[in-house]
């Protein structure tokens, strides 16, 4: 097993990130009938039914039962967007956002996010969130992305709710507050959201906005390990391999550095010829 000396060389790794990556078209797909045909779409589209309008500009943006046409979508988008059709607000942004199907206007986009987001949109929120913490089409203002933000993640939005955990312990945008951004995590990890798992183990593991709780931490560690996290894989074999928050194995300290060292990440590549010369 693993002697003191050896493991006093191995300390854990905090995973922080703001996700800036826009959440593309989330369709919402309200009509009154499932089955309504193309035709009939085209029909109420044409005679300005904003949710035929929005429902018809999804299926040409992805060529069902039609042919695929993003130009196309982009003006029905846009003409239920006028009407106050809080998805095909969000969709139009993304188009702009990315320049797909119309040409990129982040002005543009950044003015439907803020129609959709006045309706509640938590997508809409999250992404107009993004524009003013990354400062993309618009000032750079922190505190309006944590407005936001926090907006999105009291409708669980699970990607909000990681952030609005990332700006509590970093202090953007408002107070640090590492209680807040422990609960704040707490809630995307119980979603499953493994960046989200990673932290709140890492806090446990601290004693950061939670009391020190190693047997919590390895609970953790394994759910974002288990997703494929390499940093969480690389914390649980130390866990193992020291024996804290789980029972002291080296064959699964060996099988969970292993898992790290085969993403590339150079402290368990490092890690792992130690522990096979081991016995």
């Amino acid at each position: 097993m693993p002697t003191r000396e050896f493991l006093a060389l191995i300390t854990m790794r905090k995973l922080i990130f703001i996700f800036t990556i826009s959440c593309l078209f989330l369709f919402k797909t309200e009509v009154s009938a499932k089955d309504i045909s193309i035709k009939q779409l085209q029909k109420y589209a044409q005679q300005g039914n904003p949710i035929a309008q929005a429902r018809l500009g999804a299926l040409y943006y992805d060529g069902k039962g039609v042919k695929q046409n993003k130009t196309q979508a982009a003006v029905l988008f846009k003409l239920a967007a006028q009407q106050g059709h809080a998805d095909a607000q969000y969709n139009l942004a993304i188009l702009y956002e990315t320049g797909v199907g119309i040409k990129q206007d982040k002005q543009q986009a950044l003015h439907w996010y803020k129609e959709a987001s006045k309706q509640g949109h938590s997508d809409a929120q999250f992404n107009l969130s993004n524009m003013y913490s990354s400062g993309s089409g618009v000032k750079q203002n922190n505190a309006k992305a944590f407005k936001w933000l926090k907006k999105s993640a009291r409708q669980g939005n699970i990607n909000a709710l990681f952030n609005l955990g990332v700006m509590y312990e970093l202090g953007k945008g408002t107070k640090v507050n590492t209680r807040k951004a422990y609960l704040s995590y707490k809630k995307a990890a119980k979603k499953g959201y493994a960046p989200a798992q990673y932290n709140i183990a890492v806090m446990y593991t601290d004693g950061r906005g939670s009391r020190k709780n190693k047997k919590r931490a390895a609970k953790w560690f394994k759910k974002s390990a288990k997703q494929g996290n390499a940093e969480a894989q690389y914390n649980l074999a130390i866990m193992y391999g020291k024996g804290e928050g789980v029972k002291k194995s080296l064959s699964k300290s060996k099988r969970w550095m292993r898992k790290a060292a085969a993403q590339n990440l150079i402290p368990a590549i490092e890690m792992l010829k130690k522990l096979e010369s081991m016995q």
